[in-house]
């Protein structure tokens, strides 16, 4: 039951915009004085809509940002280790600096990205209007509402219910990470705005609170624009381990300093990003892992030597401490613990009024033992990294400005390149490939003992990596291809995967972790290059025929780059599907002949028949049937380049009276049904959710107990229909860069869809190896032409066809994807009409 229905929620709304540019200075108290002016850093938001429980912070919020402008000048880095519910970390971005903000829990994760490492300019248009779908989804109660709404009470059934539709639908969409964190966090602000608990242990309440029976109400979260100073970066780690491998200017340390465990209190939060639909126990529906994930500033025992390793390890040459009053550290003993690392206490501010239990204090420490400034700032005193010239008085106010290290500067090309040497060298040695990595200072580096220099993977530009280290994702990888900031030298990816086949397996099991975090750090704050987009802009999973998919333009994205183009690395009939491969020495213009010769042979042609070849191409199936088996053809296309190569063909030919060539979709075909159909190669472009209307349609065109060729690409089945659907990310990279609106089916599926719809099938075969083999002949003379290809089409997409071609090869290769012909008859009673024996098909 979902009980009482709440009111329909209100169509999406922003929060208030944050107020214009302005400068700031610290002022009196914990509060702002702001100062008219261009530029410069924008006051902290009152954030009413960040995690209420989370929201002890509020209360040093100005402290803090007056403790770090004392320390920080223009552009610094500000790492927030322990950062929660990113309400320090967000205004700190909202005051200018560059921050980074870590926390280990999935929950903490997203709302630091959501709010911090995601910039407005980038993605609340975006977000906005997928929220604004989401407003109107309608309530989808299920495991979620009845563990949190029906068995404990934190939630109100009906709110539950469509926290959950919401939910289920990012999981479906899938975006990409940055906006994956801004939708969640629009949802746990929404949810946290209509939960039933009290405390900060969070624990709900008896009767529904007020709160809870208001309507859930999704807002687009207050994202801000990124710093002039640079991007901003949420990381997911251990503080005390990457306190080592962090460079920054300000460290901010809050980690918890007693019992009260944040996953233990927010597990339901942790539970709503994560979607895992945990074990969980007691009346309080916890998850089971709230039992075995402590952290060591949670126990008595453990939080001083946690402490003193964090304080220990950090490189920064300011931190900036908070902490309780109540909790197992007390400030005595925490100032005993910086003293004995080198560490002096600069300054102390006490809060004196307390909403609620919790910190109570900061203190700003220097670190004698962090690296000098690398360039010390004009004037600047270079005992500036002693102790005590960092320390001004203890009395409480203002603190003056200090000498410090420049915002984390871009790392000397040199020596970025180095670090790259030494992870490349590392992985080297265990990878044992025969090709080199080819840097942008000309430098190399061998990838196996024996590694010749012919072969090189070349990052020409070290800004990739940037784009690399924040966004690690296929499509950051392809976009790097297609500018020329990664390459492949002396081969192609066929070549690549030879050479180094040996050691890939368990590599990434190998690889020092440390040593590639060391390396890589220096990256995330570099300056990346221009976004570019080289794939399809438009909806490309647009669902079905007739209800908002566009099949010409997504066909256009393929197949009209240039009939040219594609004469560069197909057969002379410009056939462009698996070809049959009979003997070692076939050449590819005969293995495309031998292949429309085995599908005519299949479909039984006879002289003066009807043939309906669906997706025609460049008319060569037609062509082909009408020339060596006599019949009259009639080829359908989208692709209006394809349309005037074919036609144009068929009249140098001579062949109008037999060969007819339409640029329509064959569903709107008005003629009488057809002795045969063909489809070879088409249906990949179809969309699973179209199949059935599809085989509907060949049927409608065919005669009964006609034949019916279907040739298609397959994917290995799943356990289930579900797992089958979810998009690999090669998936999406091909649908983006090569084929939107494209999908593969697998076998089963096709033939339920083929049976359900009035066919009767006889006859299977895999020609899986041939397309490989075809795929790889395909690479090879597009390579070989690749300067005319890129005459023709331009780098980029030369460069995006390459991959595609080479990766599709080794797919055929390895047996990850196959490719099926089919010969089915429209079923009507009594005799297919089909010889006993496969006898005739190989003569």
């Amino acid at each position: 039951m979902l009980g009482k229905a709440l009111p329909s929620p209100d169509p999406i709304r922003q929060e208030a915009e944050p107020p214009g540019p302005s400068s700031i200075a610290p002022g009196p108290g914990s509060g702002w004085t702001l100062a008219g002016g261009a530029g410069g850093r924008r006051p902290p938001a009152s954030h009413p809509h960040l995690i209420k429980y989370l929201g002890s912070k509020r209360a040093l919020l100005g402290q803090v940002l007056r403790a770090v402008g004392a320390a920080a000048g223009e552009g610094a880095v500000v790492a927030d280790l322990f950062s929660g519910s990113a309400r320090v970390a967000h205004a700190l971005k909202a005051a200018g600096w560059r921050v980074v903000a870590n926390d280990h829990l999935a929950f903490a994760h997203a709302l630091a990205v959501g709010t911090v490492q995601a910039d407005a300019e980038h993605w609340s248009l975006q977000a906005r209007g997928i929220l604004a779908k989401f407003a109107h989804l309608p309530p989808a109660p299920g495991w979620f509402t009845a563990t949190y709404a029906e068995t404990a009470r934190y939630l109100h059934p009906a709110n539950a219910a469509r926290l959950e539709a919401v939910r289920n639908a990012i999981q479906r969409l899938d975006p990409e990470p940055e906006l994956r964190a801004v939708l969640l966090t629009a949802l746990l602000q929404a949810a946290d705005r209509v939960d039933s608990t009290a405390g900060h242990q969070m624990a709900f309440m008896r009767e529904w609170a007020p709160r809870a029976l208001k309507p859930l109400e999704l807002r687009l979260p207050e994202l801000l624009p990124r710093p002039a100073a640079g991007p901003c970066l949420a990381l997911q780690r251990d503080a005390v381990e990457l306190a080592a491998e962090i460079d920054c200017d300000v460290a901010y340390l809050d980690p918890p300093y007693d019992q009260h465990a944040y996953l233990s209190n927010y597990h339901l939060w942790e539970t709503l990003v994560r979607w895992d639909n945990p074990t969980v126990y007691g009346r309080a529906a916890k998850r089971l892992d709230c039992r075995t994930r402590r952290s060591a500033f949670n126990n008595r025992r453990d939080i001083g030597p946690a402490f003193a390793r964090l304080v220990g390890a950090l490189r920064a040459r300011t931190l900036v401490v908070s902490f309780g009053a109540e909790g197992f550290l007390q400030r005595a003993e925490l100032e005993r613990m910086l003293a004995a690392g080198a560490i002096s206490v600069c300054w102390r501010s006490r809060i004196a009024a307390m909403p609620a239990p919790g910190l109570a204090s900061i203190t700003v420490v220097a670190n004698a033992s962090a690296p000098p400034a690398r360039t010390p700032p004009p004037n600047a005193s270079t005992s500036s990294a002693t102790v005590t010239s960092t320390c001004p008085p203890t009395s409480p106010g203002p603190m003056p400005s200090q000498a410090r290290s420049p915002a984390m500067p871009e790392t000397p090309t040199d020596r970025r390149a180095e670090g790259i040497r030494r992870l490349a060298g590392h992985i080297g040695g265990m990878l044992k490939a025969d090709l080199v990595l080819r840097l942008w200072d000309g430098s190399t580096v061998k990838l196996g003992p024996d590694a010749r220099d012919d072969l090189a993977i070349a990052i020409r530009d070290p800004a990739v990596l940037t784009r690399l280290v924040r966004r690690p994702k296929l499509g950051t990888l392809i976009e790097g291809f297609a500018t020329g900031a990664i390459g492949i030298e002396g081969g192609t990816l066929l070549d690549l995967a030879a050479r180094a086949e040996g050691g890939r397996r368990g590599l990434l099991k190998k690889v020092d972790k440390g040593l590639a975090a060391r390396t890589l750090l220096p990256f995330l704050f570099g300056s990346g290059p221009a976004v570019t987009d080289h794939g399809w802009r438009g909806p490309g999973d647009a669902a079905e025929y007739g209800k908002g998919r566009d099949d010409k333009a997504l066909m256009h994205f393929h197949y009209d780059l240039s009939n040219a183009f594609y004469a560069l690395f197909l057969d002379p009939e410009m056939v462009y599907t698996c070809a049959y491969w009979p003997t070692p020495e076939t050449t590819l213009a005969e293995a495309q002949f031998a292949k429309l010769d085995l599908v005519c042979r299949k479909l039984r042609l006879q002289p003066g028949e009807r043939l309906l070849d669906i997706g025609c191409g460049w008319g060569g199936m037609v062509i082909h049937a009408a020339t060596h088996w006599g019949v009259h053809a009639t080829g359908v296309t989208l692709a209006e380049e394809q349309y005037a190569y074919a036609v144009e063909k068929v009249k140098r030919l001579g062949l109008q009276d037999r060969v007819t060539i339409l640029l329509k979709d064959f569903r709107e075909l008005d003629t009488p049904p057809f002795d045969k159909v063909s489809s070879i190669g088409m249906y990949e472009a179809v969309g699973l959710d179209n199949r059935e209307g599809y085989f509907k349609g060949v049927k409608d065109r065919l005669r009964p107990r006609g034949a019916y060729l279907h040739h298609a690409i397959a994917r290995p089945m799943k356990k289930n229909e579900k797992e089958f659907r979810k998009k690999r990310p090669e998936f999406e990279a091909l649908v983006k860069y090569i084929f939107p609106g494209g999908e593969l089916d697998h076998l089963g599926g096709t033939h339920d869809a083929m049976e359900r719809n009035g066919f009767e099938i006889h006859d299977v075969e895999g020609l899986r190896e041939h397309y490989g083999r075809t795929c790889r002949a395909w690479t090879e003379r597009l390579h070989a032409n690749r300067d005319a290809a890129i005459a023709e089409v331009g780098a980029a997409k030369t460069d995006l066809w390459l991959l595609y071609l080479a990766g599709c090869a080794l797919a055929f290769e390895r047996g990850t994807v196959g490719i099926f012909q089919t010969l089915a008859t429209r079923r009507a009673r009594g005799p297919a009409g089909l010889p006993a024996t496969r006898a005739d098909l190989y003569r």
